[in-house]
């Protein structure tokens, strides 16, 4: 009877960091933790010499090494052929979105429907995405206003905005971010000087009369951004070179911003209101509280008053939480063991930048035979996560991993198209 085949799964994630090619990291040298420096990645020959994209081209077996500083272990990747090369892949750093929705105005389109005497109710309930974080955690928000015989929209969406950030505020750690927009035509409220919005505070520091001089007046609608979707908050009052808005500020603290770049809704009650609900993102701890999204759905009770998803929720790839997850995986994967009853807790060990802008991932999968039979076969990947120095399209990776013949793009690049891969160097 022929036995079960068996896979052995092997996995080592490396950090390359935002940082210069150190001097003596050059081809030729023996890779050492007194070459290289914390967070510096290289192409090696299995003796640990530093390879470049020529010499790599004749090199029977390479690995990937990490430098973590001068008297620490570096970290190494298996002892790689040709042969065992499976896969290679480089995928872009990708940010974390959280749901953004409307109940009325979304920016183009929409308004809320006005009615006398009726109840507008606008429910939120949370699913559950990738993680435990929504659903188990919170319940269904309710925001309502009664309107009364004399409805107008402004009246129904402040109100409505009002009493959403009311109960919004019951929340430890609030889970979404609630925003009154209006689609009113927009002037700059004055010639000179700053602005400077300061979350939780209702007064708009100005940095010079002129800041806030004519048309500006009470009873006026003041953004801190130029776009149909920027929040508005109502002026409700002048003190010298500020102005005071009627409820906190709810983003984040922003300024100084040059005054005439922030819009004015002089004649808001001849636009249209709507409701911004934005998703927040939460703490997150390694083995405590994984990495999630927000992810919600919000209706009206009117159903003249359109809702609407402007962005769904995405988890993102080379975000720092996630890049934390594959890095304890590589540990535990290299038989750092430590149970969960412990206390405190045992450590896992991080190379990473927990400010960095985000990375991409360089993947490297494999796979031999180690014994007589193909049914025992042992599989791997080797990733690579380089620290951006910049977001765009694409995203910048770090000095560190390109722009020279050592580098780590350039030479795994060089070894694996040598070998029948696609090149993925325009993925950086």
């Amino acid at each position: 009877m022929k036995a079960q085949p068996k896979g052995i799964n092997s996995y080592k994630f490396l950090v390359g960091k935002n940082i210069a090619r150190s001097a003596g990291a050059t081809a030729g040298t023996v890779a050492s933790d007194l070459v290289l420096a914390e967070g510096e990645v290289v192409v090696t020959d299995e003796g640990n010499v530093i390879l470049d994209s020529t010499t790599v081209l004749t090199a029977d077996k390479i690995k990937i090494i990490m430098g973590r500083g001068a008297g620490v272990p570096m970290v190494e990747s298996k002892v790689l052929t040709p042969a065992e090369l499976s896969g290679y892949n480089i995928k872009r750093y990708e940010p974390k979105v959280n749901e953004v929705a409307y109940v009325g105005f979304n920016g183009t389109t929409g308004a809320i429907d006005v009615k006398n005497n009726f109840l507008y109710m606008v429910p939120v309930s949370f699913n559950t995405l990738m993680m435990q974080e929504t659903s188990s955690l919170y319940q269904p928000m309710y925001f309502t206003y009664e309107s009364d015989s004399t409805a107008t929209q402004e009246k129904i969406a402040t109100n409505l905005y009002k009493n959403a950030l009311a109960i919004n505020s019951r929340w430890t750690r609030p889970v979404l971010l609630i925003e009154l927009v209006n689609s009113g035509a927009r002037t700059a409220p004055g010639s000179a000087g700053t602005l400077t919005f300061t979350k939780g505070s209702n007064v708009v520091v100005g940095s010079a009369a002129t800041a806030i001089d004519a048309p500006v007046a009470i009873g006026d609608y003041i953004s801190s951004g130029t776009a149909s979707t920027s929040p508005v908050y109502k002026v409700v009052g002048i003190q010298g070179n500020n102005l005071i808005i009627d409820v906190p500020y709810q983003g984040a603290s922003t300024g100084p911003i040059a005054a005439t770049g922030n819009l004015l809704i002089a004649n808001a009650s001849l636009g249209d209101f709507g409701i911004k609900v934005t998703g927040v993102n939460q703490a997150y701890a390694l083995d405590s509280r994984g990495p999630s999204v927000i992810s919600f759905q919000i209706g009206c009770s009117d159903p003249d008053t359109p809702t609407s998803i402007a962005t769904g929720p995405f988890l993102g790839f080379g975000t720092y939480e996630l890049m934390r997850e594959q890095e304890a995986l590589s540990w535990r994967a290299q038989g750092l063991m430590f149970n969960y009853t412990e206390f405190p807790p045992m450590a896992v060990p991080t190379n990473l930048n927990p400010s960095a802008l985000g990375y991409s991932v360089v993947s490297l999968n494999w796979k031999n035979i180690t014994h007589s039979t193909p049914d025992y076969t042992h599989i791997g990947t080797i990733e690579v996560g380089c620290e951006i120095s910049g977001i765009g399209v694409p995203s910048t990776m770090s000095t560190n991993n390109y722009g020279a013949n050592t580098s780590l793009i350039d030479v795994i690049d060089a070894f694996a198209t040598t070998h029948g891969f696609a090149s993925q160097a325009a993925n950086r």
